[in-house]
């Protein structure tokens, strides 16, 4: 997990990603470190992308449910009116989509939240390695603390943040995205018609005979896709000058591909 929990002084500041999600800092320094946001079953002893099979061990986990219990916990911790604005899944070095072939339900995705009453976003990391008694995976949530020296920035989960004093919650003030973030739904993964391993297959028969040049790959889910506006995942990647993302509407069943 080092790898996901990055702490260091540094002045506050965001960035965002190429499909528009804003992200902290913090974040932007964790995405280049050489190991993905995925479980360690997810990116070791994988094969070859070109030749697997989605990983369908956990389809009997309704995914709508799953990320239900997740937004009761987050409620609890962070705010009271949370609800799911994106989740992601990277590997940002990696040079082929071998470790798609594991992603699963239980894999470590990094949850944007956004709360209407206060207009921010929060990030949490879904620590894939470590469940809970509930099934859930310890949540670690982007942290602040403001020093003589500057600010240090990290992930904890809520039982190490009260062993320490100090850390406050790294929160975003995002008021240009609340009326959106009113009409979108609070959890992304209710009414789906496929599972979480349908999607991950649609993506692996598309990229089967892709190249990847720069940046590795990234899957995103929001909230609207550009053709329904309902609900959507999709995986992106750069072939030399090429960048494009192949969208899945879990709802609709539509599928496409989108150039930038």
């Amino acid at each position: 997990m080092n790898n996901r929990v990055r702490t260091g002084s540094t002045p506050s500041g965001r960035a965002s990603t190429h499909l528009g999600v804003p992200i902290t800092v913090a974040l932007t320094l964790v995405l280049s470190v050489a190991t993905p946001f995925l479980a360690s079953s997810s990116a070791v002893d994988a094969t070859s992308a070109k030749t697997c099979m989605a990983d369908r061990s956990l389809d009997s986990i309704n995914i709508g449910k799953y990320f239900a219990n997740f937004l009761v916990q987050a409620r609890k911790d962070w705010r009271k009116d949370a609800n799911i604005s994106s989740v992601r899944l990277d590997d940002r070095k990696g040079e082929n989509f071998d470790a798609l072939c594991k992603v699963n339900i239980y894999s470590s995705w990094m949850i944007v939240l956004y709360s209407v009453s206060s207009k921010t976003e929060e990030v949490v990391y879904m620590d894939g390695e470590n469940m809970t008694a509930a099934g859930i995976p310890r949540l670690l949530y982007s942290l602040k603390k403001v020093g003589s020296k500057g600010t240090t920035f990290t992930s904890k989960s809520l039982a190490d943040i009260r062993k320490e004093s100090g850390w406050t919650f790294d929160s975003y003030s995002r008021p240009e995205t609340a009326t959106q973030e009113k009409k979108g739904p609070a959890n992304l993964f209710l009414n789906w018609k496929m599972s979480l391993s349908d999607v991950i297959q649609k993506f692996l028969d598309r990229t089967r005979n892709e190249q990847i040049t720069n940046y590795g790959w990234s899957i995103s889910i929001g909230k609207k896709s550009v053709k329904s506006g309902t609900p959507y995942a999709n995986i992106y990647w750069q072939n030399s000058t090429k960048k494009q993302a192949y969208y899945v509407e879990p709802i609709t069943l539509k599928s496409y591909e989108v150039k930038y």
